[in-house]
């Protein structure tokens, strides 16, 4: 009975290191699973950090731009102002503002219609259309009519906004007033 009560202990003691084995493979499976985890999030961490990077080097970028285009904006004494492709704005001046009656940031996203009488944001718009169509420039002597209802006459360039591949973006456009050259004229 000695002996038997041995091999059973030896039966055991086998299993329990087959046992210990087995959690040893597993554990060492988890561990590379751990580590190739480890390296994929490293990985990933570092293409994020690089994108982060690029990111806050465009943002810098961008706000230069907008920096400028507003000191450009803001130097012209005309009416001068920015449009997308379907002729919203997205850049005015102080001038272009005060002849709407609104603030130049209160302009944004408007169009035509939403900022000038029915009849001359029709010709407005028509304009856009030409200018953007044919890509070439338009130059108009057109009215206006400010926000206080006083009627004046401009004169209109507009020029097609292209991107990089030569597409249509949108308008840019200056109005002067020459009222008093108009005067002359009829006098």
């Amino acid at each position: 009975s000695g002996v038997f009560e041995v091999e059973q202990l030896g039966r055991a003691f086998n299993q329990m290191l087959e046992q210990l084995d087995d959690a040893q493979r597993q554990l060492h499976r988890q561990a590379e699973i751990e580590a190739e985890r480890n390296r994929a999030l490293a990985a990933t961490n570092a293409a994020l950090e690089q994108e982060i990077g690029e990111r806050r080097r465009v943002e810098g970028a961008l706000q230069k731009t907008l920096l400028c285009q507003d000191a450009i904006l803001n130097n012209i004494p005309d009416l001068a102002w920015l449009k997308d492709q379907e002729s919203r704005y997205i850049a005015v001046n102080e001038p272009f503002g005060r002849a709407c009656g609104l603030e130049p940031e209160d302009l944004v996203g408007k169009g035509d219609l939403d900022v000038w009488p029915h009849a001359l944001a029709r010709s407005y718009l028509e304009d856009d259309r030409q200018v953007m169509s044919t890509m070439c420039p338009k130059r108009v002597e057109e009215r206006l009519v400010d926000s206080f209802g006083n009627e004046s006459w401009i004169e209109t360039i507009k020029t097609p906004i292209l991107g990089p591949q030569g597409e249509v973006l949108g308008t840019a456009g200056i109005a002067r007033d020459i009222t008093q050259r108009k005067l002359a004229e009829e006098v």
